[in-house]
C-alpha cells in the first residue's frame, strides 16, 4: 500500500476533490517541489502518502486525481523530469 509520512512542513497545498462524508484529497509540495498526496478525514486528521516508485526530485511524486465514497484515492505517479506518467489505484 502507500508509505503514510510523519508530520511535515509543506510549501503548498492543493485540494481537489471531496467526499459527502467530508474528506478531502490532494497533493502538497515541499520545500524540494517534490508532489505528496494527502487525505484529510472529516475529524481534521491530514495523512500524507508517496505511491511506490513515485519520484523524488523537484516537479515529481504523488498526484492524486479522485477520491470515491469509501475513500479509495486513484490518481497518477511522475517518476522522471521527462515526466514518465503512471496510474496508481490501491490493491
Amino acid at each position: 500500500m502507500f508509505r503514510a509520512q510523519a508530520q511535515a512542513r509543506f510549501k503548498a497545498h492543493l485540494t481537489l476533490a471531496s467526499t459527502r462524508q467530508e474528506r478531502l484529497r490532494g497533493a502538497c509540495d515541499d520545500s524540494s517541489d517534490v508532489s505528496h498526496g494527502f487525505v484529510r478525514a472529516s475529524d481534521g486528521t491530514i495523512t500524507t502518502f508517496d505511491v511506490p516508485g513515485a519520484g523524488t526530485g523537484p516537479g515529481q511524486g504523488t498526484h492524486p486525481r479522485d477520491i470515491n465514497a469509501p475513500g479509495v484515492v486513484t490518481g497518477r505517479k511522475h517518476r522522471t523530469l521527462a515526466m514518465s506518467i503512471h496510474g496508481f489505484v490501491p490493491c
